[in-house]
């Protein structure tokens, strides 16, 4: 079995005088590496959820309009009778009723604000358990496409023809390593039940980057090279089902972005990726989402998008 290259995606990758960068596919020794980063994806998706639903603009206004219609009650009167700012803080500090209302209101604040946060947690408890079961077999194959178990137990450079096909299968993910760290995966995964004799699809079935290095924009190397993986894999796809004219067959290369991602959305449409498809499901294994957590979804207009784009042979 392939030594295991370990992460801690709690520590920062250590330093160097001289940083060493690569690119490099998927090898049996990131496997472990390779399954921490796509659960560490989904953990993002979680915060990054929690937060936009604490901060929707449905429930700020909500919050605030309540809140704003509420204190105006409670202050008419005293308004009414203030001749001026001076005499209206006067009265008001006097006052046992108005400090028994702030009190009251600033009770129902923060039972709103801890309904919203219940809500928040029932909605993105479900990138916690997608990222829990990354560890099933069905799981692990619906994103990687083979079976992720045995190919980490052999040997990069083994020249088995049993092993060397299933070592093969690591072409179709890319890795970036920073200080021999992984740092940030793609996978790709052709589909094809949705493809025929003259049109690939590819789904991206993974692609997930630490936070840390967010700002470096690997997403951008990871998809450029995912494009040109696209049109290889065309290319091999045609051969083997024996197309002689090749002119005008295309390869679909598919995204998905989380409503809620809008940075990931505004990057796939900056390089030409369309929006295709969507869904109130947030899981892409299959598993369909609750119907309570459904309707939650669509009260919040927050599921999965699909983006997509062409890349047709010359």
């Amino acid at each position: 079995m392939a030594i295991q290259t370990k992460i801690d995606l709690n520590k920062p990758v250590k330093s160097a005088p001289d940083p060493k960068l690569e690119v490099v596919a998927l090898r049996p020794e990131f496997s472990e590496a390779a399954l921490l980063l796509y659960g560490d994806y989904f953990r993002q998706c979680q915060t990054t959820l929690t937060k936009s639903i604490l901060w929707h603009k449905q429930v700020v206004s909500i919050g605030l309009g309540v809140v704003s219609a509420y204190l105006y009650y409670i202050l008419a009167d005293y308004i009414e009778v203030s001749e001026s700012v001076g005499e209206f803080f006067s009265i008001a500090i006097h006052s046992a009723d108005l400090k028994v209302n702030i009190l009251f209101t600033s009770a129902v604040i923060l039972g709103f604000i801890a309904f919203v946060g219940l809500i928040s947690v029932m909605i993105s408890d479900e990138f916690r358990i997608i990222s829990e079961n990354l560890v099933k077999k069905s799981y692990v194959e619906d994103v990687f496409g083979f079976d992720l178990v045995k190919y980490s137990k052999l040997e990069g450079d083994s020249k088995v023809l049993k092993e060397k096909k299933i070592l093969a299968n690591g072409s179709n993910s890319q890795v970036v390593l920073f200080q021999e760290q992984p740092i940030a995966i793609i996978t790709l995964k052709p589909i094809y039940d949705k493809s025929n004799d003259s049109h690939l699809v590819i789904k991206v079935s993974g692609l997930s980057v630490r936070r840390v290095f967010k700002p470096l924009n690997f997403e951008q190397i990871l998809i450029e090279w995912a494009l040109s993986r696209s049109n290889d894999l065309l290319t091999e796809y045609l051969k083997a089902k024996k197309v002689k004219k090749t002119s005008g067959c295309k390869v679909s290369l598919l995204v998905d972005c989380y409503t809620f991602d809008t940075e990931f959305a505004k990057f796939l449409e900056s390089n030409r990726f369309n929006k295709i498809d969507s869904t109130y499901n947030y899981n892409p294994i299959g598993e369909i989402t609750a119907p309570l957590k459904g309707l939650l979804n669509k009260t919040f207009r927050s599921g999965r998008d699909t983006y997509g784009v062409h890349i047709i042979k010359d």
